[in-house]
């Protein structure tokens, strides 16, 4: 007989994870996500924009009673959150807590919400010793953007029913609308031969959006809940990132080691996968990650404007 398919909304999924959420779960789950920028269409997409519009949202939890929410919408850019505080704290901290009134007043405490946080949100160590972070050391956030993801953390934690909190720092190609990435904008210039710029004093530990869906899903269906870090296992500055991208795409552009003087960036945010891999069969390492990530996304159907 015919398996019933889980059903998955996915908030922003028309971002860049979110479109690989999409793409991941779309072969074995029933899927729905939610874009706000006139895109292509498809018949599982919705049209929401956040507006302070509770009725729409509403509408879409209600009707489709999904048994998993992921959301990955957010303003995701540290300098437009600056820009704009009222817009960051509207779209990473209270729609999360919108998300949370609405399960619970159709008593969905048996959804699984997945809340997408970000690795930035540790900042850097007072006693400015370079250890990656582990889930439970204190949160020291920047930037309004860090600052609005902790306050969205708290109110997922609100939910009564089983929750995920990702910490991450991930990339990818975003496929559905083809805007500006950190990967693209690297295969981008690196192909035009423009000048770039490495930070050598950034540290962090890129995923694959692909991988990180897949390392979901082996958090859900293992019924885990709380607060995870998913990264490569180990980290490496930008410089070296961007250095390894032009390598394995076979591209020699005019890179240049640059330092970063940002007082609302982490120097640091490489993160420590010790709790994951105590938890699931976890391995990450972001060289062999992201030359297969580039393999299937890059080589067989991408071709970056």
């Amino acid at each position: 007989e015919k398996m019933i398919k889980k059903k998955i909304l996915i908030f922003g999924g028309s971002g860049l994870l979110g479109s690989h959420c999409y793409n991941y779960f779309v072969k074995n789950y029933d899927v729905r996500w939610t874009f706000s920028n006139p895109i292509k269409k498809d018949k599982n997409s919705i049209r929401y924009v956040y507006d302070k519009n509770i009725s729409k949202l509403e509408n879409i939890i209600k009707d489709f009673k999904p048994d998993i929410v992921i959301n990955s919408l957010g303003l995701v850019s540290v300098d437009d959150c600056e820009k704009n505080h009222e817009l960051a704290y509207n779209l990473n901290t209270k729609f999360v807590s919108n998300i949370v009134e609405l399960l619970q007043k159709y008593r969905m405490c048996n959804t699984y919400l997945i809340q997408i946080s970000s690795g930035g949100v540790y900042g850097n160590r007072v006693n400015n010793k370079d250890m990656p972070w582990e889930e439970t050391s204190d949160l020291n956030p920047l930037s309004i953007y860090a600052k609005s993801k902790v306050d969205g953390e708290y109110e997922a934690l609100k939910f009564e029913g089983p929750s995920l909190i990702i910490r991450s720092d991930f990339y990818g190609l975003n496929k559905i609308r083809n805007n500006r990435t950190l990967l693209s904008w690297i295969i981008h210039d690196a192909k035009k031969n423009i000048q770039m710029k490495g930070w050598e004093n950034i540290f962090f530990s890129p995923i694959s959006a692909y991988k990180l869906c897949k390392t979901v899903e082996d958090l859900f269906k293992g019924n885990n809940t709380g607060i995870f870090n998913i990264s490569s296992e180990t980290g490496c500055n930008k410089f070296e990132f961007v250095e390894n991208v032009c390598n394995i795409l076979g591209l020699n552009p005019d890179l240049k080691k640059n330092t970063v003087k940002s007082v609302i960036r982490p120097r640091y945010s490489v993160l420590s996968c010790k709790k994951l891999k105590n938890t699931i069969n976890f391995e990450c390492n972001w060289k062999t990650d992201l030359k297969s990530y580039l393999k299937y996304n890059y080589f067989e159907d991408l071709k970056i404007v």
